[in-house]
């Protein structure tokens, strides 16, 4: 096995093993927020475990002469239990929250929000979008906004939220 191999293999694992803590991570924290993981971007364990994979990988070859030298089984093991010790749940935790805090849930359910708006007769009519963005942020919350996301959901958004929605809707539709 050369050592192009070796940085291969130990990248394969380093990533299988982020993936899986951004897994278990992602489904704490929906849990702590009450979001459904559908709002989620979906390939955030994924990105997650890209950023990190290659710099993890080459600090446990650094330090796993020991593991090499014993066998693949045990370097494969080594490389598990590292991931786990020192990037686990709770580290990938604290990295999701950081990188969702950007709004990125919130993006996604609004845009789920006016597809279905766009969707769903008569509300169809009203193709003002600045006008259903301007009511959507009134909504304080994702919790809040997740419930408006299902057909019987969007009525009441409208009535609670819009109930002026067919004001001024343009002439001809």
């Amino acid at each position: 096995m050369t050592d192009f191999d070796i940085i291969e293999e130990a990248n394969e694992i380093a990533y299988n093993g982020l993936v899986f803590q951004a897994k278990q991570a992602m489904k704490e924290y929906s849990e702590i927020k009450g979001i459904d993981p559908k709002y989620y971007d979906v390939n955030m364990d994924v990105e997650l475990a890209n950023d990190l994979a290659p710099r993890i990988a080459m600090n446990y070859l650094l330090n796993s002469f020991l593991e090499r030298a014993k066998g693949k089984k045990a370097f494969e093991l080594g490389m598990k239990k590292y991931i786990e010790e020192f990037y686990g749940k709770d580290y990938m935790l604290e990295k999701l929250k950081h990188v969702l805090t950007g709004g990125r849930i919130r993006a996604v359910m609004l845009a789920e929000l006016f597809d279905l708006l766009q969707n769903t007769d008569p509300y169809r009519k009203q193709t003002d979008m600045s006008f259903w963005l301007k009511k959507s942020n009134e909504i304080p919350s994702n919790i809040e906004l997740q419930w408006y996301l299902s057909k019987r959901g969007v009525n009441e958004f409208v009535e609670r939220y819009a109930p002026d929605w067919n004001r001024n809707i343009t002439k001809g539709l």
